[in-house]
Formats: C-alpha cells, sequence, structure tokens
C-alpha cells in the first residue's frame, strides 16, 4: 500500500506480532541518524521544514485507499493495550 507512494530511504514493514505484554514491529533496517537525534542540535527553520515535510507524507499516507483487511493471521485484529 505504502509502497505506490514514492518516499526514499522508507523501511518495508515485514512483521507486526504480540508476545505475553509486548508488541513487536519489525522493519527493514535503514542506516543512518535518527531524526531524535538531530533534532536538539537542528536550526528552528530546519524544524519547521521538516515538520511540513512529515505532515505531508502522513497526508498521503493517509490519503491511500484501505487494502481491506490489516491485522492477524487468523483474520482477527492485532490485540493491542
Amino acid at each position: 500500500m505504502v509502497d505506490a507512494v514514492c518516499f526514499p530511504s522508507q523501511p518495508r514493514l515485514y512483521a507486526m506480532y504480540r508476545t505475553k505484554d509486548k508488541l513487536y514491529i519489525v522493519l527493514e533496517y535503514t542506516p543512518g541518524t535518527t531524526l531524535g537525534s538531530l533534532w536538539p542540535s537542528l536550526p528552528e527553520n530546519d524544524k519547521t521544514s521538516l515538520l511540513g515535510q512529515l505532515r505531508s507524507i502522513f497526508a498521503d499516507m493517509r490519503s491511500l485507499p484501505s487494502p481491506g483487511y490489516y491485522g492477524s493471521l487468523t483474520q482477527r485484529p492485532v490485540p493491542h493495550r
């Protein structure tokens, strides 16, 4: 679904599952520096620009049609808390 929108360096979701009280999300590894570690050192204009880019990316993702079903292999919702 998300592949339909062109986002470079977007990690692919491989799996999502729960064991006992922990939820696991398995994503493709993407090398680089995290935004969280860079954020404190960024100038305000860069932060504003990044927030605008993220807002646009999330709006594009939300506009994609639903694939019909997303859940566990047993066709039930993924349990969460």
